[in-house]
């Protein structure tokens, strides 16, 4: 799991917006030396300039969509200005004027889709007027809903209209506050392992990063989140902020941004699932987590046990022929089987025997097994 850089943006660019995944993306409008309305369309390996956004300029807006059909929502035009209450819908060639906001902002955050979206914090003037108000789009029109707990703006959001999260931002000073919507409300989780502003993120209520941002220095620190905690893991290979992002928690973009001049530089996550015993047991230390607490964290992130080829499905094994059927089948040798008994830290045969009950295997039909792979 790691960051490495890929294609450029054609224009060097901050405080734009994004969306969309790993293979079609956009990123529009936008501040580089003056004010931008480019739009700048992602095929996968390379940034293509298209039709611009109405406006001359808007930046610090909300982006959500995909390719094809996505939204541009508020943002400023000019930070000695109001903030816009204007959205823009994006048909896959061009932008057109769409219900607006029922409160200017920008510096918000926002997620979801052109027929679902929520936007919630954000600023409704410059320098500071921080708000918590929620909205949430309908397709064609948008109305207010529950506020966040912590006011904020500057801060970075992801999910749907039914499960969110917000974390990070700003009000009087840096935040690592991460709320989770469920539908109809917003409650507080755990927060970020650091404070930060003006960040990216992405991903779903269940499984998110967080990347880049400003903590008192400009940051290239990555955090996770497992659906009940964040934890650190690779660094993007750039510090900045005012950056825009997209995709997954297992596959993300980031583009554009700041560092001491508007950048262009474009960076791609992939989280790749282990298909060795060794590649397993990285990624468990990167999560500081036990092997039984991978469990649950593959549960928490939508993925199958079967999909690790190096991890025996517990669920199933209740038996010699499926767990050999298993190791075969993995490709397994008998020393890989070793090793994972004892990174369990079961070293004596009380605590092998308390483990097969957890896991719900027969004792004298794992005992049959080991015995005929000369585990003594």
């Amino acid at each position: 799991m790691s960051w490495t850089t890929t294609s450029t943006l054609n224009a060097a660019r901050r405080s734009g917006a994004g969306c969309g995944t790993t293979s079609a993306a956009l990123y529009f409008g936008g501040y580089t030396t003056a004010w931008a309305d480019t739009t700048e369309k992602w095929s996968g390996t390379a940034w293509a300039t298209t039709t611009s956004l109405p406006p001359t300029y808007i930046a610090l807006s909300v982006g959500c969509g995909s390719t094809s059909a996505a939204l541009c929502i508020g943002g400023t035009s000019n930070y000695s200005n109001n903030a816009l209450k204007t959205t823009y819908r994006w048909s896959g060639t061009v932008w057109s004027t769409t219900g607006s906001l029922t409160l200017t902002r920008h510096s918000h955050a926002g997620c979801g889709t052109t027929s679902a979206a929520l936007v919630f914090g954000g600023n409704v003037s410059y320098p500071a007027s921080q708000i918590g108000t929620t909205e949430k789009w309908s397709g064609t029109a948008w109305a207010t809903t529950a506020n966040l707990n912590a006011v904020v703006d500057k801060s970075a959001g992801c999910g749907t209209t039914s499960a969110a999260l917000c974390f990070g931002g700003d009000n009087d000073g840096y935040h690592d506050n991460t709320e989770k919507w469920s539908g109809t409300a917003w409650a507080t989780t755990a927060s970020l392992l650091g404070v930060r502003l003006q960040h990216a993120g992405c991903g779903t209520a269940s499984n998110a990063l967080c990347f880049g941002g400003h903590t008192g220095d400009i940051v290239s620190t990555t955090e996770i989140w497992s659906g009940t905690a964040w934890t650190t893991t690779s660094n993007l290979s750039q510090s900045k902020y005012l950056l825009s992002g997209c995709g997954s928690y297992s596959n993300a973009l980031c583009f554009g941004g700041y560092t001491e001049g508007a950048v262009n530089v474009t960076e791609k996550w992939e989280y790749v699932i282990p298909t060795s015993l060794e590649d397993f047991k990285v990624v468990v230390q990167a999560h500081n987590l036990t092997f039984r607490d991978f469990r649950s964290e593959i549960k928490a992130r939508g993925t199958s046990l079967q999909d690790l080829k190096c991890f025996v499905d517990v669920d199933h094994l209740t038996g010699r022929a499926y767990l050999r059927t298993q190791v075969l089948i993995s490709q397994w040798q008998s020393t890989c089987l070793k090793s994972d008994i004892e990174v369990d830290h079961l070293w004596g045969r009380s605590y092998l025997k308390t483990d097969i009950k957890a896991r719900d295997w027969l004792s004298e039909d794992l005992k049959t097994f080991i015995d005929s792979k000369y585990y003594i």
